[in-house]
């Protein structure tokens, strides 16, 4: 067993490549996780919080999941009140989905109202195959809409896996596809650098210089047509930094080894890089 040096623990044996594995965080419900580091930026690794799965997957589309996420928190939030008035506690998770599901059955058989939440209609109006990581890529989608109190918890998540640790960071971004374009990634990097004094915000140092089409739209996914419009801004920012280059979902990779490329010349102290969804091969 090998420790990192963030404490997300990687496990391998001499003949496999390192596999993913959890290590417990106080009540952190989607734990960190680490990828195999002779992929795609040996030695650069590569953390993620969760395994991403692409909305299209989905019969519905993303406004009718978010109206009936929307409706189901509220009966969440109508829970809650019921069970603190009656001094019961809380219950810990509001999706009740996959693992989170059977858990809130195991520890709720005699709560009437929770068993009751668990089995309400509104989880019905969702597609079956909705699961735990469902739930994760739709808050991606959340923060790709730029949804501030969703920004707010990936800036909490990703300070509680101790990546940002004591060490003083720059925090900065993969630009995104449109020149001069506002992205939640741009607001993740501001709101993690308000929350900790040691991380410095180097979102703008990083910029698109030349539209290109997303790949989720069907762009071709090259590091070279990323390298071709990108640029270093604000260099001083970057130059001889430890520094940590974040995305909301990684599928190639190409779009970050074009960022690494670009900042590899600056000769930074380090160099990791974390995305919030990982697109894994099936």
């Amino acid at each position: 067993m090998e420790n990192c040096t963030h404490g997300l623990n990687i496990n391998y044996c001499a003949s496999c490549k390192p596999r993913f594995i959890k290590k417990p965080i106080i009540s952190q419900r989607y734990l960190p996780m680490t990828l195999d580091n002779e992929w795609p930026f040996h030695p650069i690794p590569l953390y993620f919080l969760f395994p991403y799965i692409p909305a299209k997957r989905f019969n519905l589309n993303f406004n009718s999941v978010d109206e009936i996420i929307n409706q189901a928190c509220q009966i969440y939030i109508d829970l809650l009140s019921d069970l603190d008035e009656k001094n019961v506690g809380k219950i810990p998770w509001k999706f009740p989905f996959g693992d989170m599901k059977k858990n809130l059955y195991e520890n709720n058989k005699n709560n009437i109202q929770v068993i009751k939440y668990i089995e309400d209609p509104i989880w019905k109006k969702l597609p079956k195959d909705f699961t735990d990581e469902a739930i994760c890529s739709y808050f991606i989608l959340k923060l790709k809409n730029k949804d501030t109190k969703t920004v707010d918890n990936f800036a909490n998540w990703i300070i509680d896996c101790g990546i940002v640790a004591k060490n003083e960071k720059v925090i900065c971004c993969v630009p995104p596809s449109t020149v001069g374009k506002e992205s939640g990634i741009h607001m993740l990097c501001d709101t993690v650098s308000k929350k900790c004094d040691n991380v410095l915000n180097g979102k703008d140092s990083i910029i698109r210089t030349k539209q290109i089409q997303s790949a989720h739209t069907g762009g071709i996914r090259s590091k070279e047509i990323h390298l071709a419009s990108m640029e270093i801004k604000n260099s001083e920012k970057l130059t001889g930094k430890r520094i940590l280059i974040i995305d909301d979902v990684a599928t190639t990779g190409s779009s970050l080894e074009a960022t690494i490329e670009k900042i590899k010349v600056l000769n930074p102290m380090s160099l990791e890089t974390f995305v919030l969804g990982r697109t894994l091969k099936q």
